[in-house]
């Protein structure tokens, strides 16, 4: 554990200045514009949780700082919170429950991301709070609802924060399905849903969390992951028709494309949004197209998504691009917010190298040996860990199959492993795989992936013992 805390000490200590990837700057433009008194463009399929918490603490400290201060925190907070997690719900071993604890505030990715201006770390830390309260309702026999609500402002938060947080609306609802009868584990997770429920529908009522484009970017984002199904028959309006047809017929490699249909300005998206002659009913239409393209190849669609679910489990936790080489995350990160603050400099004041200055500032850190991206003598112990990583997924959830087959069911297990499915099933209906999306998975997997070496380790301690007392022998 003292390892995992200096890791994140020293990427403090080393870096001062924030890790910029593409979508921060959705998150820094209401933030810029709160800050320096500009209009507050609420056009925007970003929603505001993030923005908020940003705006708070660099209101609290002029500089980003304070931001990666407490997001190292929030990784501390869940990596703790799921080793107790895993003490209380699946192994009753401190020690066992102090490793996973120190593996998963290790985990490479989770250490860049808490470095990031992204949404990743906020949302694995709401999400682990409400895992936690659902789980732990589930035993509780005490006539309280305290807990139901604090999961049901949890739950509200996380989707405040990022629009998969209606996942865990569905886990508060099956884990009221298969809670306990006799408890009131149903009944409080009944009440989480509802306080949730209210919360975000008042909200999107009032208009008041941002996202006000996040309906048309989800029926874009469903299109282009059926857009490689799409046949001519399937469009019934003729403008759109003639748009789509000389687009059909392209390479069918990149017609499976689906960043490349919902990004490239010659992708059926942006030349929809260009040429279409009803831009706010086109999210309507698209989802028609992408329905009706799905119902002609229901086969082929359902191939291709078990694939991707598979390749998403496979691949999204093993080391990513950006591992390898420092300069696509400090370089080409001072870059990034270059162009963010292109037309607001004063901005730039909130980082300690400027974006003109990115050359001498990646010559700086090329030469330190930082954990997780180059090994050092400093980091020995964990850097297998950076590779082992990867299989971790596949490991959970081949061995939570073995835990629910071997042993007494477990309904936290059951919990855990919908929230993951869920979660992935969600985003590969309405996007396309990214190790990103898999973050806040990674401390799940560690827990189930922990969980079974500690079943195998108990069976193989009970058979040991089984074959020493002479009470086993059978007397002639």
């Amino acid at each position: 554990m003292c390892y995992a805390l200096f890791f994140h000490w020293r990427v403090l200590n080393v870096i001062p200045d924030p890790f910029f990837f593409p979508d921060s700057g959705a998150y820094l433009k209401p933030v810029f514009q709160s800050l320096y008194g500009l209009p507050i463009n609420s056009q925007t399929t970003r929603l505001l949780g993030y923005p908020h918490f940003l705006t708070f603490l660099l209101n609290f400290h002029c500089g980003f700082w304070s931001v990666l201060l407490v997001q190292h925190l929030f990784v501390l907070i869940y990596s703790t919170v799921s080793g107790w997690v895993y003490y209380q719900h699946f192994d009753r071993s401190l020690p066992r429950a102090l490793v996973v604890t120190a593996m998963i505030a290790a985990l490479p990715k989770h250490l860049v991301y808490a470095h990031a201006i992204l949404t990743e770390t906020l949302y694995t830390t709401l999400q682990i709070i409400v895992l936690t309260l659902l789980l732990h309702q589930d035993r509780s026999r005490k006539e309280t609802f305290v807990f139901a609500l604090i999961g049901g402002f949890t739950i509200f938060f996380a989707f405040l924060t990022r629009q998969i947080g209606l996942v865990l609306l569905a886990t508060a609802l099956f884990s009221a399905i298969v809670s306990r009868k006799k408890s009131l584990g149903p009944f409080k997770s009944l009440a989480m849903l509802s306080v949730s429920i209210f919360l975000v529908f008042t909200s999107l009522r009032v208009g008041a969390i941002g996202g006000s484009e996040l309906p048309s970017f989800a029926a874009n984002s469903f299109f282009a992951t059926t857009f490689q199904f799409v046949e001519k028959q399937n469009i019934d309006d003729r403008q759109i028709r003639d748009i789509l047809q000389p687009i059909l017929s392209k390479e069918p490699s990149l017609l499976a494309d689906s960043d490349w249909a919902l990004y490239n300005p010659e992708g059926p998206i942006k030349r929809l949004q260009i040429l279409s002659r009803s831009p706010p009913n086109l999210a309507f239409t698209l989802v028609g197209i992408a329905l009706r393209a799905i119902a002609t190849h229901p086969c082929r669609y359902v191939t291709h998504q078990a694939r991707q679910f598979w390749r998403f489990i496979w691949t999204s936790s093993r080391r990513p691009p950006y591992l390898f080489s420092k300069e696509l995350t400090l370089a080409r990160g001072l870059e990034i917010y270059g162009n963010i603050t292109a037309d607001l400099p004063i901005a730039r004041q909130l980082v300690s190298f400027k974006p003109e200055n990115g050359s001498s500032y990646f010559a700086k850190m090329e030469s330190i040996a930082l954990y997780p991206f180059s090994l050092g003598k400093e980091n020995l112990l964990f850097w297998p860990w950076v590779i082992l990583v990867g299989f971790i997924p596949t490991v959970a959830l081949a061995g939570s199959v073995a835990l629910v087959a071997t042993e007494k069911l477990r309904k936290s297990t059951l919990i855990v492993l919908f929230l993951i499915f869920a979660h992935i099933g969600f985003t590969n209906l309405f996007s396309f795989p990214d190790s990103r999306y898999a973050i806040p998975l990674e401390p799940l997997y560690v827990i189930l992936a922990s969980a079974f070496f500690a079943c195998i380790g108990r069976r193989i301690s009970e058979n040991r013992h089984s074959e020493g007392d002479p009470r086993s022998e059978i007397k002639d």
